[in-house]
């Protein structure tokens, strides 16, 4: 069960392929991120951290850099339109430095690439 009351069967033939779900679960917000490959359904729960810009759902993994989308955790996250990096440029195929933060946006697009704490 997700924020107003929808329910999504992951198992499903018709789960969503890269659907995005906002709302709030637990404290805070939360961004529900549900998909499926060729592994099958999947599901992130991506929340917000302390310190961090205002409405950046935060991924604290690993990413590498392939052009319109950074590979973190083994998914392909679009980047938005304005993506900024603070960490400097990451060439093609590269891997972001150790410790960079990723802030998703409310449509699940990475709009920032940072090192803050």
């Amino acid at each position: 069960m997700v924020p107003q009351g929808r329910a999504v069967d992951l198992h499903s033939p018709q789960a969503p392929e890269g659907a995005v779900i906002q709302g709030s679960l637990r404290r805070g917000e939360t961004l529900l991120v549900v998909g499926k490959d060729i592994q099958g359904p999947w599901w992130a729960e991506i929340g917000v951290q302390d310190g961090m810009p205002a409405g950046c759902h935060v991924m604290n993994e690993a990413g590498a850099d392939w052009g319109s989308f950074i590979e973190i955790a083994g998914v392909a996250w679009p980047k938005a339109i304005g993506f900024a990096s603070e960490t400097g440029p990451v060439p093609l195929g590269g891997r972001y430095p150790g410790g960079t933060r990723f802030c998703l946006d409310a449509d699940a697009r990475v709009y920032l690439a940072t090192n803050r704490q």
